[in-house]
C-alpha cells in the first residue's frame, strides 16, 4: 500500500540509546546520516508513527562495523537494554553485507499489521568492535 516516502513518523517519540550521536537519529530516519554506538556495541532505537500501519518490509544500510543482527520488537514504548536481551523479538533480521546495501528486508508482514512503534535492538556488530 504504501512506499517509504509515504509513512510519516512521530520524529518527537522517536529514540535512541547508547548512541554517541543521537541528535542524528532524524537524520538516519530522514535516509541520511549514521548513527554510532557510545561505550559498547549496542544500539537500540525506537520508531514511532502517529497512527498504526503496517510494515512489510525495512532498509538498513551500514558500513562493515554494522549490526551483525537487528531483533524487532513491536509497541514496546519503555524498552531498554535487559527487555530487549531478554525477551523474544518478534522477528530477528540476520545482516551479512548483502543485506545491509540497501535493499529492502522482508518482514513476516502477518505479524507488523498494527504497528505504533518499532523497537531495533542492535546486539552486536560485523566487526565485533566496541563500535556500532
Amino acid at each position: 500500500c504504501c512506499g517509504p516516502d509515504e509513512l510519516s513518523l512521530d520524529i518527537s517519540r522517536c529514540e535512541v540509546l547508547n548512541a554517541s550521536n543521537p541528535a542524528a537519529l532524524a537524520a538516519v530516519l530522514g535516509g541520511g546520516g549514521e548513527l554510532r554506538s557510545d561505550c559498547d556495541e549496542q544500539l537500540l532505537i525506537t520508531i514511532a508513527f502517529p497512527s498504526a500501519v503496517k510494515l512489510h518490509s525495512i532498509v538498513l544500510e551500514g558500513p562493515g562495523s554494522a549490526p551483525d543482527e537487528i531483533r524487532l520488537f513491536l509497541n514496546r514504548t519503555a524498552m531498554g537494554f535487559d527487555d530487549a536481551e531478554a525477551e523474544e523479538p518478534l522477528q530477528a533480521l540476520p545482516l551479512d553485507e548483502a543485506r545491509r546495501s540497501g535493499a529492502p528486508l522482508l518482514l513476516q508482514y502477518v505479524k507488523f499489521q498494527n504497528v505504533s512503534t518499532l523497537t531495533l535492538f542492535a546486539p552486536s556488530n560485523q566487526e565485533e568492535s566496541e563500535v556500532t
